[in-house]
């Protein structure tokens, strides 16, 4: 999927400029992730589209959520809570949606 530079900053604007998984600030680069990976579910919707730092891309690759939670959990050797889940965002209609408070403290 070719995204338009507009849509990329979009996506990456839903996050509040930060890694879907981890949180940490994004400046200048970052991917655009399928947050269900394309190869399992062929979903290529911008719905199934996150802004991810390189790292976190990497590393999640083409796991799922859970599988992805088990590699960096082994290797921080702690349970570990994602930037989307503490805030609760969820993917509706092209946009995420902020279920708690955004605060700039837990990341």
């Amino acid at each position: 999927m070719c995204l338009t530079n507009s849509q990329r900053i979009k996506i990456l604007n839903q996050s509040n400029c930060r890694c879907f998984y981890c949180g940490k600030p994004i400046e200048r680069k970052f991917e655009i992730d399928h947050f269900n990976p394309f190869s399992k579910s062929r979903d290529g919707t911008v719905d199934n589209l996150v802004a991810s730092c390189i790292p976190c891309n990497k590393t999640k690759s083409d796991l799922s959520i859970d599988d992805f939670r088990a590699i960096v959990e082994k290797a921080k050797g702690e349970p570990i809570i994602f930037f989307f889940e503490y805030y609760g965002i969820v993917k509706k209609g092209g946009s995420c949606v902020y279920m708690n408070t955004l605060n700039e403290q837990m990341f």
